[in-house]
């Protein structure tokens, strides 16, 4: 399962039923998250590398205009949308 089809599928409001792959799928989105948002907010990171674990959570890279002052916190990260000047 894809993070586009886990979207579409809640976006839908379908049920996820335990075991199965759209579990597993929210699951592992959710633990990769934390270890992300983890890395952001343990010591201080230059702008480029928090850019880089920015574009790790939200699963594209984001604009080169984008900053950020920890912490963070997400329990997905491939539902967060950021645009140019954030």
């Amino acid at each position: 399962m894809t993070a586009e089809e886990y979207k579409r599928m809640t976006a839908r409001g379908e049920y996820i039923a335990g075991g199965s792959p759209a579990h597993e799928f929210m699951h592992a989105a959710a633990q990769h998250a934390v270890m992300v948002t983890s890395k952001i907010n343990s010591g201080y990171h230059p702008p480029e590398e928090l850019r880089a674990l920015m574009s790790e959570l939200v699963g594209y890279e984001v604009d080169k205009s984008f900053g950020m002052f920890p912490p963070i916190y997400s329990d997905f990260g491939k539902n967060i949308t950021v645009g140019a000047n954030v």
